[in-house]
């Protein structure tokens, strides 16, 4: 992860700044034990929103903050040897949500209206745009 991040840095034709590393907490928990094996290094912590606090990863970049995301699969059994494991390198302030005619969720009933249970369905019409997907972010496939 930290050479991948010192080479983004190193680009030359771009001024790349990574912002933060999302990963799978298994992910995550495998780099904390092998930092503290390894190197007999304990990760420091940051705040990156109201009360949550997470751990950090000294890079080239800065410390970058490791963010778990769980719904970010992985392949096989950790520690096994075959386990492909996804990480993302994000530099967050090239990334944007671009909405379809208005930025509120929308709510539409569903049923009859004459019906004693109203369920209702919240959708917000847009999409992501992920600027500089080429240079300012990067998939890292760990293998353990």
């Amino acid at each position: 992860l930290k050479t991948v991040i010192a080479e983004m840095v190193a680009n030359s034709s771009y001024e790349v700044r990574p912002s933060a590393i999302y990963a799978n907490p298994v992910l995550l928990d495998l780099i904390d034990r092998e930092m503290k094996s390894a190197f007999n290094t304990v990760l420091s912590t940051t705040q990156v929103a109201g009360g949550v606090t997470v751990k950090t990863l000294s890079t080239q970049a800065g410390e970058l903050p490791l963010i778990p995301e769980w719904a970010l699969g992985y392949t096989g059994t950790p520690g096994s040897g075959s386990a492909v494991l996804p990480c993302y390198i994000v530099s967050e302030d090239l990334i944007e949500y671009h909405w379809l005619t208005d930025a509120n969720p929308r709510a539409f009933q569903l049923g009859m209206s004459g019906s004693l249970a109203a369920q209702m369905v919240v959708v917000q019409f847009g999409g992501l745009v992920v600027k500089g997907a080429s240079y300012a972010h990067y998939e890292v496939k760990v293998t353990r």
